[in-house]
């Protein structure tokens, strides 16, 4: 029995690949192909024996010759074997023409592609062998089967493939540089036939196809933000730019109560310098169309992020109202589109009393969109305090009382009272446009304006079902019901007093995103004996401050009313972030006494999360100069600027006291700079670093100050200088054994001296000691 001995070749190989199997030449082309896979067990593991052979005769008398034809070779027109065909039918002859100058070669019709997804190290280069008769979709599935845990929850059909038009060799991180699949690829439909997308060998050591990557890692910013303020999504391919703008929407929480339609997206380039001029340019960059996400990505470079900035507004950056109003800067607003969402969440079917009673306003108070934060539940809590978006409350203290037989009676003393210091409440007015009656309010003249003080009275504590202090809280939704979305640039600040029989609470309301209330003090009792000299003292002190905050009122929308247009609209508001600022926007430089002016930017946030009353900004005089703005309790000028002049801690360039017991630290936004909590545990820094801070730190104890709070976390360090540290945050900070701990000290999640509690005084050791147990986790051994 006469034993062929046949060349065979993988389409697509090297001539050096080129094999040969015997076989009987009374078999067929199938037992062929069956003799084929089983000398080459691992390359046609997965290969199913159908692939088609064809026959080829090439010439060449060298390898190099036979090589250099084998990549030309083209397929279509050569002769095809059918695998019930006798190999005798094939090879007439009792053997294949193999002489110097022919050769004759059963080509095994593989496509052997390698592919690469987007988003992956470019070593992740990996190859899949599919016959190229087979479909693109064939090739996708055999795609998935290849990488199963990076395809594990994609659908094989939703994979896109490009086919690179000149496929790439490597170093691949470097020859992938700008290949851009718009330009450089083109999208292999499922329906066709691989060997139309590959007619000829695919060169090997090359990247041909490009799978795009079926989840997309998008870094994102808001307009105005800082470099970084970065925050990151991660969205499947496939996904609609309305679940992008959703995504957002749970990663800050200042997107949250912003509409879709008020959210633009635009598409940036990640280069540093024109990132950061992006950031600060109203609509710059190519905006995102369309519905679905990917369209606008294949411009991108594939070796590149994805980069997006979300804008709601202009980038005009702007600070609240000085204390009067944002200008209008034009575009979308943000803060008119969330206080339309909530007031339509709050519908008008209930009176403020009805809605005061409390099943009602837990029912309102417990649902998200419908709360009015004002301390009723205890939390969430408005992050800015009332107290900061408006100066009014912070010149107010309390008192008052006396026994009457009802209501009206203590309604007109109470209002007596007032007009003695001045001070004219309209009595039992409806709001504008309602049937829902105030007790008592004071309202500009201006109609265009709403009423600064709303008073609820109840005549003794037990003789109403509704709670007054929800009720008066809900007449002030209602008196700015129709106010709050066209003047999104103010704050629309008022007094609510709630007076129940010889009691009075003062509390502060204002509009952010939605009302915000703050109750500013106890309950003041008014019964005191006539003999108690130290009340009445009390009484006359807190009327003559209750008196002035609500003259600071008046002026403030006495000035409103000069600014506003005849349609009521010049309080509109064009934000780059879509809440209020705090108020206060210029400060005494501690260098030049010149007052400086504040144009703020962004919140702090950690994990996409505003934390602290911590700001950054510019001044308005250069916008180039990057400032920190912190507001605090209790903040020790003194030791910081000890430490600044010292050269480890950011320069201090104001401090001012604020009403209401804020100070307000300007300073030195350091920039290249990084927690020393945010290191890995892996980085460790020199312990010589270490001891130069410490002897920077004692010669601060030297004067008889303290820090008080020496962390990880309250250490910066320079990105492109570990040995440069920047001590931060002077809140606990001041004098030695006179400074006390403040309320609930955290000492069960951070290793803290045991003298170090609640009420105690600080002292220079506790300082050390801190630092020591920061040396031990964070210094070379």
């Amino acid at each position: 029995m006469e034993t062929l001995t046949l060349h065979c070749w993988v389409y697509g190989e090297y001539v050096e690949t080129i094999f040969q199997v015997k076989i009987p030449r009374t078999e067929t082309v199938a037992s062929l192909k069956e003799a084929i896979k089983n000398k080459k067990p691992v390359a046609f593991r997965d290969m199913d024996v159908g692939t088609l052979a064809h026959k080829v005769t090439l010439s060449g008398s060298s390898d190099e010759e036979l090589e250099e034809n084998l990549k030309k070779l083209s397929l279509d027109k050569q002769e095809c074997l059918s695998g019930r065909t006798k190999l005798s039918k094939v090879f007439p002859e009792s053997a294949p023409s193999n002489d110097d100058d022919k050769t004759t070669i059963i080509v095994i019709d593989i496509a052997k592609l390698n592919c690469w997804v987007r988003g992956q190290a470019t070593d992740r280069v990996f190859e899949v062998k599919t016959p190229r008769a087979g479909s693109v979709a064939a090739l996708k599935e055999a795609i998935k089967d290849k990488k199963p845990v990076d395809f594990r929850d994609v659908d094989a059909e939703s994979l896109a493939l490009y086919k690179l038009r000149d496929p790439v060799t490597g170093p691949y991180d470097e020859n992938l540089n700008g290949v851009i699949l718009s330009e450089h690829g083109e999208l292999l439909r499922p329906s066709n036939v691989l060997s139309e997308a590959f007619p000829t060998p695919s060169p090997a050591r090359h990247i041909h196809i490009i799978v795009d990557s079926p989840s997309l890692m998008i870094v994102c910013w808001l307009r105005g933000s800082t470099l970084d303020s970065r925050f990151q999504i991660s969205i499947r391919a496939d996904a609609t730019m309305s679940q992008l703008k959703g995504c957002m929407k749970e990663s800050e929480s200042v997107l949250r109560d912003v509409g879709d339609g008020q959210i633009r997206l635009f598409r940036i380039s990640g280069d540093e310098g024109e990132l950061r001029e992006c950031l600060n340019k109203i609509g710059d960059g190519e905006p995102l169309q369309g519905d679905t996400l990917v369209p606008n990505f294949l411009g991108v470079p594939v070796l590149d992020l994805f980069y997006v900035v979300a804008e709601v507004s202009s980038t005009t950056r702007s600070t609240n109202p000085p204390p009067l109003s944002h200008p209008d800067f034009g575009g979308t607003d943000p803060i008119k589109a969330a206080r339309e969402d909530f007031i339509k969440a709050r519908p008008q079917n209930k009176s403020p009393s009805g809605g005061s009673h409390p099943s009602s306003f837990c029912k309102t108070q417990g649902e998200g969109n419908t709360r009015i934060l004002c301390g009723r539940p205890r939390d969430p809590e408005e992050l800015i305090p009332v107290t900061l978006l408006h100066p009014f409350v912070g010149e107010l203290s309390n008192a008052m009382s006396n026994l009457y037989d009802d209501e009206e009676r203590r309604v007109q003393a109470v209002t007596d009272l007032f007009k003695a210091v001045q001070l004219d409440f309209n009595i039992r007015e409806k709001i504008p446009g309602t049937q829902y009656m105030m007790d008592v309010n004071i309202s500009p003249n201006d109609q265009r304006l709403p009423c600064y003080v709303i008073a609820e009275f109840k005549n003794e504590a037990a003789t109403s079902t509704s709670d007054p202090y929800m009720q008066a809280v809900a007449y002030y939704l209602e008196a700015t019901r129709a106010f709050a979305p066209r003047m999104s640039g103010s704050a629309l600040p008022c007094f609510i007093l709630v007076l129940f029989g010889p009691y009075i609470v003062f509390a502060g309301a204002v509009w952010n995103l939605r009302p915000v209330v703050q109750v500013l003090s106890t309950p003041l009792a008014f019964h005191y004996h006539s003999t108690d000299t130290h009340n009445q003292l009390t009484v006359a002190r807190h009327m003559a401050a209750f008196r002035k905050a609500v003259r600071t009122l008046n002026e403030y929308y006495q000035h409103l009313s000069i600014t506003l247009t005849t349609d009521g609209n010049s309080l509109s508001n064009q934000l780059s972030h879509g809440a209020l600022f705090p108020y206060r926007t210029e400060f005494e430089s501690l260098d030049d006494g010149i007052t400086r002016n504040i144009r703020y930017t962004v919140q702090f946030m950690e994990a996409g999360e505003k934390k602290g009353l911590v700001f950054f900004g510019t001044l308005q005089e250069d916008d180039t100069d990057q400032i920190c703005i912190k507001f605090s309790r209790r903040y020790s000028k003194e030791a910081h600027l000890h430490c600044a002049e010292s050269g480890f801690a950011p320069k201090l360039r104001g401090f001012e006291e604020l009403p209401g017991g804020w100070y307000m630290a300007v300073m030195d936004r350091l920039l290249g700079y990084d927690q020393l909590a945010d290191l890995p545990e892996t980085e460790r820094l020199p312990k010589s670093v270490f001891d130069t801070f410490g002897k920077q730190l004692k010669t601060l104890h030297t004067r008889h100050l303290v820090h008080g709070d020496i962390r990880d976390t309250n250490i910066m360090v320079k990105n492109d200088d570990r040995t440069t540290l920047m001590l931060i945050d002077f809140e606990w900070a001041g004098e030695e054994d006179v400074v006390r701990y403040p309320p609930y000290v955290n000492y069960t999640n951070i290793s803290r001296p045991k003298d170090t509690r609640d009420g105690l005084p600080i002292k220079a050791v506790h300082d050390l000691a801190m630092l020591e147990g920061i040396i031990d986790v964070r210094a070379e051994k």
